[in-house]
């Protein structure tokens, strides 16, 4: 386990570099055939990492290293959120993913629902990989009840190729797969299943298998959890890293100048890195290449943040965070985000004690960064910003969920449901304005404003109708500013809906 972390490092190294400087790329082309060339680059160094992942987790699961969490989660938002991740995946294929949900499912059980999105993950992936025309579906359903727990099912099912029967015992076995020339055909180690098995039993559950060949197969996962006595954080599908980059934005242009931000890495090339994630931002990056010229650089300069590799020469970032941490004053309080491609749980926790704010690991992407220092800024820069002013903007258009609408009913179905929203908002807008509707119509006009929205992949207006209908409740009704807000936000998202059809027949 201790040589596989330390090949980790060395491989994420290189790895951090070829992720971050291809969507650097990805980022100014957006079209054309160097596009496509650098989108396969991509995905070949997400296929490595998703290796160096499996090799790691086996490591830890056969070293018992393996820690899970105890955190409330929601088993339909998790669900949802798996689908979500894979379903462009299922597309590119022309496969169509099923998502069904039975009732009685709580709304929240404890676990861990990271754990629990890598076994689905790689269930559906495999699902969809070895599928050539037809569907995925995942199925959630609770499977029983006891006092203070449920038992809750996962069941992931294709049409794919299928698994001859004398093949099914050695799937959960590890380097193994169903058919020798599987390999060869479809790529991977084997590995995916016999981490999902060894996770599985951990958590005191367990995973099945049905097959046909030639007609499909479905993996069965089955983990009894306790109830959690508190509802579950929100879960957001498809965190939209253009969103992470505009609040980012936003919080810059409040605070009114440059952020000065020390980034402290040996690899010339993972610097190179950072200044290509953070180009056009209104940052100020300072480079230092080990700890001691991090010392240096925070006694000359003040800085806002800083991000710290763990590993360097002549002095690590955790000594060299302990130092910073001893200086007192402001150095007792600077947000530290440790970046580095160690993988075990040691490391993190190492990290949290030196005295470091955030863990992200390499290879770094540039909206989890993004995300980690806007966090622990709005927290630190309560003197120059109120965080609660920082503008958490929706976007106007949910794409992923606007192109699963069009391949539920068709984009002619869309647009007409498109047509009715828009004539139904703009009549309920005018009803608002007349001013002369009770506190209790108006919450009802705002909550039938929300859920549509919701319908038409449109989160901004209905983040806005979802805040008005909290105002009523607390008894303060619309104003113009508010309705011509909603009025604005339907108009943004025509515009988008509009661009996005003119976009599709180009394609056409």
């Amino acid at each position: 386990a201790t040589f596989l972390a330390t090949m980790s490092h060395e491989i994420r190294t290189p790895l951090n570099a070829m992720l971050g400087l291809t969507t650097s790329l990805l980022d100014e082309i957006r079209s054309g055939s160097h596009w496509r060339l650098l989108e396969t680059i991509r995905d070949a160094g997400d296929s490595l990492l998703r290796l160096l992942n499996d090799v790691l987790d086996f490591s830890k699961l056969d070293a018992g290293r393996m820690t899970f969490e105890d955190t409330v989660f929601s088993p339909t938002a998790l669900t949802r959120n798996v689908a979500g991740i894979l379903n462009a995946r299922a597309k590119a294929k022309s496969i169509s993913l099923f998502v069904l949900t039975g009732p009685g499912l709580p709304s929240g059980v404890l676990g861990d629902p990271g754990r629990i999105e890598q076994v689905l993950i790689n269930l559906i992936s495999n699902a969809v990989k070895f599928t050539a025309h037809g569907h995925v579906t995942i199925q959630t359903a609770l499977a029983a009840t006891s006092p203070g727990a449920v038992t809750i099912i996962w069941r992931v099912s294709d049409t794919g190729i299928g698994i001859p029967s004398n093949r099914l015992g050695n799937l959960f076995c590890e380097f193994m797969q169903a058919d020798n020339s599987i390999t060869r055909r479809f790529g991977g180690t084997g590995l995916g299943l016999a981490i999902s098995k060894r996770l599985i039993d951990q958590m005191n559950g367990s995973i099945d298998v049905e097959s046909t060949a030639d007609v499909g197969t479905t993996f069965t996962v089955r983990l009894t959890l306790p109830l959690a006595s508190e509802s579950p954080a929100d879960v957001k599908v498809n965190d939209d890293g253009d969103d992470v980059a505009a609040r980012f934005e936003a919080f810059t242009a409040q605070i009114g100048r440059k952020l000065r931000i020390l980034f402290v890495e040996d690899n010339p090339t993972n610097q190179f890195v950072a200044t290509q994630l953070l180009k056009g931002f209104n940052v100020h990056l300072d480079m230092a290449g080990n700890g001691l010229e991090a010392l240096d650089s925070v006694t000359r300069f003040t800085h806002d943040l800083i991000c710290m590799d763990m590993r360097m020469p002549e002095m690590d970032g955790l000594e060299a965070t302990r130092q910073i941490r001893r200086m007192g004053g402001r150095m007792a309080r600077i947000p530290i985000i440790a970046l580095t491609a160690n993988a075990f749980k040691d490391d993190i926790d190492a990290c949290m004690e030196s005295g470091m704010n955030r863990f992200v690991a390499k290879p770094v992407r540039r909206d989890v960064l993004l995300g980690a220092m806007l966090a622990e800024l709005s927290t630190s820069m309560t003197n120059e910003v109120d965080p609660d002013l920082i503008p958490v903007v929706p976007p106007a258009l949910d794409l992923p969920a606007f192109d699963e609408l069009i391949d539920m009913i068709g984009e002619d179905g869309v647009m007409e449901m498109v047509e009715i929203f828009e004539t139904e908002t703009r009549r309920r807008l005018s009803r608002l304005a007349a001013g002369d509707q009770d506190a209790t119509t108006m919450s009802r006009e705002m909550h039938t404003l929300k859920g549509a929205a919701g319908t038409v992949a449109a989160p901004c207006l209905a983040a806005l109708g979802r805040t008005l209908e909290r105002s009523l409740a607390d008894g303060t009704a619309p104003s113009e500013k508010d309705l011509k807000a909603i009025e604005a936000g339907l108009d943004a998202f025509l515009a988008a809906v509009a661009s996005k059809a003119g976009n599709r027949a180009e394609v056409a």
